[in-house]
């Protein structure tokens, strides 16, 4: 008994210590929600000097016509082992550092305002409650007064920060607003003084105005921009400002910036443009991000202003280059933004229960389901790499990678462009999808079988290096110099007609316009005389880089059509594009419900539950393009009509 006393002495002083400790710094405990009849919480920061000790309080209030007026904050969380403390309702309350730093500039010396923040006004603890708030949070943002869009504290700022007894300056946020007020000027690349045009044969920032760059890279270099969430938080409020440091600035301030500069650089300005991309890495690095991050926050506030329709399945394509600490929220961050006919119904809510795998695949066919759609699935697949942050694990194959995956901007854009360009095609005609998910894991549907892939290609490896591949696959498929070619477009369904028609997918590009969704049209015989001209120099190119593409042809939908795709001949003789992986002897199939077609292969028949099933079981390798059959034609006939039948993708 002693030895077992001596044992225990130790293990009764810590807890003694523990809960003194607790004793003496309670923690704020929450008060439950009535998920029954909406309430909400929000929080008003007392006035206070720069070092005071921030203190708040948090009430309950109904989520309805009485709820007082209030402003919302969007962040990023940040580390959340880095946390400082806060006085809420009397007790400690500790946030991330960044959350404090943001709440430090948006105290008012004196007078209180009244917040909402997710991280303090939700209990973070209880699942339930979270699924609830979650699933009202655009409704939480739209109501709000205005939001402030918190980018981040000056980097010296923040570490001499409690060296300062008033709220200090930032020279880096004064910059980066000075300079995105010039890019916004509406001038001629010429007549700004941030560039030096006085060289002929390539475009520079000043001396002078490199740090400016300089400051805009660090403030777009902000996690706030790559973050899901923000994007619901700027788009539905009525008014919104950002906050760098010690700078605000309006939206308009920074839609303006882009809209004029890439208004300019893709018209009056481009010659200019392109020699500035090639030859300054730091403007470079600066602007072009700038604009890609942008458009895709730019096009969501403007289709929700106009009331035009945004379905679940553009949304996650748009914004597959954003971020998200739970991979759930990569679906649940979008829920209200969806603008299409049908409102979100009781079964798709976030729900913070179920496994990722579970959430993603169940998200996926409710969205098909109520969208009468499949394009949710098409999209590049990508090949993975041991100890990748995106391997998808357990993933599905069937499931894009754009579902689930934060991809790089540059990628998230290609993914973005050719989303689009899949949905100006109609594969299935009017046939409504239907699907079955079967153990979180694999996807049942109706499909056509339209043909066998007989030969392949060379893979398009890199979209710079694409005029290459492209001389391989005109000796593939048996044809002969392009400098032969007639100078009318030649025959419908021949050949000619369906190899340059393939190349660009039977799709370009319409004029690029910031704030709006890309377009896309079918090539005419100006453009079949501009990408025969392409071809000829292509083919006398020995360089590494491709000729330039032509106008109707843009680098990106140019490139991106090609990469990193493989010319295909079925055994009917139909002509087109197959996704990576496809061999001799994989399936062409249209979709019920689908845009375009997918190539699959066979994978024979499945286990499930203990019996085995008959119904044909595939692997997906992608969607593609295939000449003569994407708007329907394959399935004219009674015997195709007959031919739709079951199969599991996995």
């Amino acid at each position: 008994m002693p030895s077992l006393l001596r044992f225990l002495e130790p293990l009764v002083t810590v807890a003694s210590v523990y809960f003194l400790h607790r004793l003496a710094n309670p923690r704020h405990r929450y008060s439950k929600l009535d998920s029954s009849n909406p309430h909400i919480r929000l929080v008003t920061v007392h006035a206070g000097s720069w070092k005071d000790d921030i203190r708040c309080i948090l009430h309950t209030v109904p989520f309805n016509s009485s709820t007082p007026s209030y402003e919302a904050l969007s962040y990023v969380w940040g580390d959340k082992n880095s946390t400082r403390s806060i006085v809420l309702n009397g007790t400690k309350f500790m946030i991330t550092e960044n959350l404090w730093l943001a709440l430090r500039r948006l105290r008012d010396p004196y007078a209180s305002r009244i917040l909402w923040i997710d991280a303090i006004c939700i209990n973070q603890d209880d699942d339930d409650e979270r699924s609830h708030q979650v699933s009202i949070m655009g409704k939480i943002y739209g109501k709000c007064t205005k939001v402030n869009l918190w980018l981040g504290e000056d980097k010296e700022i923040k570490r001499n920060m409690f060296h300062y007894s008033l709220p200090p300056v930032s020279d880096v946020g004064k910059r980066a607003f000075e300079l995105l007020r010039l890019l916004g000027s509406n001038d001629h690349l010429t007549s700004m003084a941030c560039f030096d045009t006085t060289d002929p044969s390539e475009l520079r920032s000043t001396r002078n105005w490199e740090h400016y760059f300089e400051a805009l890279g660090e403030v777009l270099g902000s996690p706030w921009w790559r973050r899901i969430w923000v994007v619901q938080e700027l788009a539905l409020p009525e008014k919104a400002e950002f906050i760098f440091a010690s700078e605000i600035w309006n939206y308009d301030t920074l839609r303006n910036a882009v809209d004029h500069f890439t208004r300019h650089c893709a018209s009056c300005c481009e010659p200019l443009y392109s020699r500035y991309r090639s030859t300054d890495p730091l403007t470079t690095g600066v602007v072009g991000p700038m604009a890609s991050i942008l458009h895709c926050l730019f096009v969501i506030r403007y289709c929700l202003k106009k009331g035009e329709i945004l379905t679940l399945a553009e949304l996650r394509t748009l914004l597959c280059a954003s971020h998200a600490t739970d991979q759930r929220d990569l679906f649940y961050g979008l829920l209200g933004l969806v603008t299409t006919a049908q409102e979100i119904t009781s079964d798709f809510r976030p729900d913070y229960t179920l496994h990722p795998k579970a959430a993603l695949t169940r998200a996926v066919v409710r969205e098909i389901d109520r969208s009468q759609s499949l394009d949710i699935i098409t999209g590049p697949r990508r090949s993975w790499n041991q100890g990748d942050v995106n391997d998808p694990g357990d993933m599905p194959q069937w499931l894009a990678p754009s579902s689930y995956v934060s991809m790089p901007q540059s990628e998230g854009n290609f993914t973005y462009r050719a989303f689009l360009r899949n949905t100006s095609y109609n594969a299935s005609g009017d046939h409504a999808p239907q699907v079955q998910l079967l153990d979180d894991s694999i996807l049942r549907l109706r499909s056509v079988r339209i043909d066998k892939i007989k030969l392949v290609g060379e893979r398009c490896t890199s979209a710079k290096r694409c005029h290459i591949f492209i001389k391989g696959w005109l000796q593939t498929v048996g044809l002969e110099d392009p400098m032969t070619w007639p100078l009318i477009p030649p025959p419908l369904d021949s050949l000619h007609d369906s190899f340059w028609k393939t190349i660009c997918c039977d799709r370009l590009q319409e004029d690029y316009v910031v704030a709006r969704p890309l377009k896309f049209r079918r090539p005419n015989h100006e453009d079949y005389l501009a990408i025969r001209k392409w071809l000829i120099e292509a083919m006398d190119n020995t360089q590494l880089l491709p000729p330039n593409f032509p106008a109707q042809w843009s680098p990106f939908s140019g490139a991106q059509s090609l990469f990193p795709r493989k010319i295909c001949l079925t055994e009917n003789g139909l002509l087109g594009l197959a996704p990576k992986g496809t061999v001799p002897g994989d399936e062409v199939r249209v979709l019920a419900g689908c845009s375009v077609p997918f190539f699959l292969h066979p994978r024979g028949e499945t286990v499930s539950g203990g019996t085995t099933r008959a119904t044909p079981s595939y692997d997906v390798l992608g969607d593609g393009y295939v000449h003569g059959i994407m708007e329907g034609e394959a399935l004219a006939g009674t015997a195709k009509e007959t031919a739709w039948e079951w199969i599991d993708l996995h």
